[in-house]
């Protein structure tokens, strides 16, 4: 059984064209790209993800809720800094 992450899964469902909504989102690596990401998404509030493989992102706090770019590029970096489960975050917090 292949293991995604959450962005993979969305890549992979977009390729197939599997007949579901997929959001628009992008990956992002620094707070900087977070922060262009939310100004190219252009609606509020966009969702910052931490991306582990991994249960419980949202309650470990790597999944959060922001309403400006400005925002988006400071939990980013929130984010970014931590360790979930043991597991280091790969960059997509968007």
């Amino acid at each position: 059984m292949a293991k995604f992450l959450e962005y993979q899964g969305k890549e992979v469902s977009q390729q197939k064209k599997a007949g579901m909504p997929v959001p628009k989102g992008r990956v992002a690596s620094s707070p900087e790209e977070a922060e262009e990401a939310a100004r190219w998404r252009s609606a509020a509030p966009v969702a910052v993800k931490g991306q582990v493989q991994a249960g419980g992102r949202s309650k470990a706090g790597i999944v959060k809720l922001d309403d400006t770019p400005e925002e988006a590029r400071a939990l980013a970096e929130e984010i970014l800094a931590k360790t979930v489960k043991g597991f280091q975050r790969e960059g997509n917090p968007s």
